[in-house]
C-alpha cells in the first residue's frame, strides 16, 4: 500500500510539473493481481499472516491468534455473540481495529489503477520474496524514465527490521546522495 501512494503522490507532483527528485519504492508491486473471487477465509489468513510478522508491534492482538483458528478468528472479527468470550477484551478490540485498517487498506490498494508516471523509479526489493514474481514486481511499464531494481536482505516485513534494516537505510542513503548530486538513473541490478 505505501509504495503505491508514493507513486501516485510522485505521479501527480509530476502531472502538475513539480520536480521529484528520487522516487523509491520499497517492496511493493506496481499492479495488484486480483483474483476473480475469493474466500473470505483466505482473506482471514492472510491478515492473520500478516499480524503474526508484526507480533512484536501488536504483541496482545497477536497472541489471540495462538488460541483460535480461522474459523473463531472470523467470528471474533464480526464480532459474533459470544465469540471473544473466552479472551481477552481489550485484545479483540485491538484486533478488530488492526481488522478494519487491514481490509480499508486492502480494497484500496485492490481498487487503485496505477497511471503512467512520466518519470523514473527506484525498488527496493525484498531477496526473500515469493517465488516466480518479475524481478521489476510490476513497475517497468508504469515508469516511462525507467526502473532500477535493488535486491535488499530480507522478506517483505523482515527488511524493515534489524539487522535487515541497516541495509535498506544504507541503500537509500546512497540513493538520496545520488539524487542530490543530479546523477540519473542506473541500469536495474
Amino acid at each position: 500500500m505505501g509504495g503505491r501512494l508514493a507513486y501516485e503522490m510522485a505521479r501527480q507532483l509530476r502531472e502538475r510539473g513539480e520536480d521529484v527528485g528520487l522516487l523509491v519504492v520499497i517492496d511493493a508491486r506496481g499492479r495488484d493481481e486480483v483474483p476473480a473471487e475469493e474466500m473470505e477465509a483466505e482473506v482471514v489468513l492472510e491478515f492473520a499472516g500478516h499480524l503474526t510478522r508484526l507480533s512484536g508491534l501488536h504483541p496482545r492482538a497477536a497472541e489471540v491468534l495462538e488460541y483460535v483458528d480461522a474459523a473463531e478468528l472470523a467470528a471474533v472479527l464480526e464480532e459474533r455473540p459470544g465469540a471473544d468470550s473466552a479472551l481477552d477484551a481489550e485484545a479483540c478490540a485491538e484486533l478488530r481495529t488492526l481488522w478494519t485498517t487491514f481490509a480499508r487498506n486492502r480494497r484500496a490498494s485492490r481498487g487503485y489503477v496505477p497511471q503512467p508516471l512520466d518519470g523514473s523509479l527506484v525498488l527496493l526489493r525484498a531477496a526473500e520474496g515469493p517465488p516466480g514474481q518479475e524481478e521489476d514486481l510490476g513497475w517497468r511499464g508504469l515508469a516511462r524514465s525507467g526502473v532500477e531494481v535493488y535486491e535488499v536482505p530480507g522478506d517483505h516485513f523482515s527488511l524493515v527490521a534489524m539487522p535487515h534494516v541497516e541495509h535498506l537505510a544504507a541503500r537509500l542513503r546512497a540513493l538520496l546522495t545520488r539524487a542530490r548530486s543530479g546523477a540519473s538513473l542506473q541500469k536495474a541490478g
